[in-house]
C-alpha cells in the first residue's frame, strides 16, 4: 500500500512551479491543460461552419474546467481578426485565449511584425486580448548559425511591434543534443518560458506501453543536463513546463502525466482524443476528493479500498464516478454529465444552440 503524502492542490499553491523548479510567468500558473487546436484540421466548408465546430469544443473545455486554448495558426492567416473572434468565443465561456505560431525560417522579420500585431492587441479597457504567444520552431530552424541571427531577427520585429511587456514561451525539440543546429541562445534569451515537446506516443512503436516512462526519462535528464550547461555558458534558464499530445495515450499514463504536470499544453489536431477528455475528467475527479499530485490514483484507490497499483482501470473509474468519455455520444448528455460528475461549470448549449 502506498504512504506517499497527498501533495498541495495546484490551484491552491500560492507560485507555480515548472518542471525545473522555477516559476511560471502568468497565465502559466494556471492549472491546465491548455489546448493548442491546430486550427488547419477544423472541420467545415466555410469559416462560419469551422467556428461553429471550434464552438461546440470550447463548450466541452470550458465545462471541464480548463483555463483556455492557444490557437494554433500561421502567420499569413490568422490575423488579428480573426484572433479576436477566437479570443471572444473563450471570454463568453469564462476562458482565455493565446496564440500559437507555426514557424519555418522564411521572412523572419514579417512574421515578427504579425505575430507582434496579435499580441498587441487590446480590448476598450486597455487588457491585452492575446495573453500569450507561443512560437513553434522546428525542422527549419535546425541550419546552425544563419537560422540563429534569423531567429534574432524574428523576435526583435516581433518586440518592436508587441512591446516588452508581453509573456512569450517557445515550443523547442524535445531532446536538445540530437538538434545542435537549432538557436537554442536566441530562443532562451528571448522567451520567458520553455514548453518543450514532450511527444512520448512518437515512440509506440519503437517502446509500446513502456513509451511514456521512457521517453519522458529521456526528455527530463536531457533539459537537466542542457540547463546545466546553460548556465554555465551565461545563457538564461527560463521556467519550463511541457507540450504534449492530446492523442495516442493509454489512459493510465495519461492520468500520471496530467496529475505530475498540471501546468501543461496540448497539442490537438484538431482537438483531443476521448482518452484524454477521460484522463482530464479523471483528474478533475481526483482533486475534487482531495487527492493531487504524482500520487493521487495510488492515494485514491488506497482510501476507497481498491487494488493499489496507480492504474486507472474500470474499478477506479467507477469509484470516481467516471464514465469514459464517448464524442459520438450526444454532446448536451455528455456535458452535463461532466460538470456534474465533477463540480464543474456546465454551460446553457440550449441557449447556445439558439444563438448559432
Amino acid at each position: 500500500m502506498s504512504s506517499a503524502p497527498i501533495l498541495v492542490s495546484p490551484p491552491q499553491q500560492v507560485q507555480a512551479i515548472g518542471v525545473n523548479g522555477l516559476i511560471l510567468p502568468a497565465p502559466m500558473d494556471l492549472v491546465g491543460p491548455w489546448i493548442q487546436p491546430y486550427r488547419g484540421k477544423i472541420p467545415g466548408s466555410t469559416p462560419a461552419k469551422r467556428m461553429d465546430a471550434l464552438r461546440r469544443k470550447l463548450d466541452l473545455f470550458a465545462s471541464l474546467g480548463l483555463p483556455g486554448i492557444f490557437a494554433h495558426g500561421f502567420t499569413t492567416e490568422m490575423s488579428p481578426e480573426r484572433f479576436t473572434q477566437i479570443a471572444q468565443e473563450c471570454w463568453q465561456r469564462g476562458m482565455q485565449c493565446g496564440a500559437a505560431w507555426g514557424l519555418d525560417d522564411t521572412d523572419p522579420v514579417g512574421k515578427g511584425e504579425r505575430m507582434g500585431r496579435v499580441a498587441a492587441l487590446v480590448d476598450a479597457g486597455g487588457k491585452r486580448i492575446c495573453i500569450a504567444t507561443l512560437g513553434d520552431q522546428e525542422v527549419d530552424w535546425d541550419q546552425g548559425a544563419g537560422d540563429a541571427v534569423k531567429s534574432d531577427a524574428m523576435y526583435a520585429a516581433f518586440y518592436g511591434v508587441a512591446g516588452y511587456d508581453v509573456v512569450v514561451g517557445d515550443q523547442p525539440w524535445p531532446i536538445a543534443s540530437v538538434h545542435s543546429g537549432f538557436p537554442w541562445r536566441s530562443t532562451a534569451i528571448n522567451t520567458k518560458f520553455r514548453a518543450p515537446q514532450m511527444y512520448p506516443n512518437n515512440w509506440k512503436k519503437q517502446w509500446g506501453r513502456d513509451r511514456y516512462e521512457r521517453f519522458l526519462a529521456w526528455h527530463l535528464r536531457e533539459w537537466v543536463e542542457k540547463e546545466i550547461a546553460d548556465r554555465a555558458k551565461g545563457i538564461p534558464v527560463r521556467p519550463r513546463t511541457m507540450t504534449t499530445e492530446a492523442y495516442g495515450w493509454d489512459l493510465d499514463d495519461c492520468v500520471t502525466f496530467l496529475v505530475t504536470y498540471p501546468y501543461s499544453i496540448a497539442w490537438a489536431e484538431w482537438y483531443p482524443e476521448d482518452i484524454f477528455i477521460t484522463a482530464i475528467m479523471v483528474r478533475n475527479a481526483l482533486a475534487v476528493r482531495g487527492f493531487v499530485g504524482p500520487r493521487a490514483v495510488w492515494n485514491f484507490q488506497d482510501k476507497a479500498k481498491l487494488t493499489v497499483d496507480g492504474i486507472t482501470g474500470p474499478n477506479t473509474l467507477r469509484a470516481l464516478g467516471v464514465k469514459p468519455y464517448d464524442s459520438s455520444s450526444i454532446v448536451t448528455r455528455v456535458l452535463r454529465s461532466i460538470g456534474a460528475s465533477v463540480g464543474m461549470y456546465t454551460p446553457n448549449l440550449g441557449e447556445e444552440r439558439a444563438a448559432a
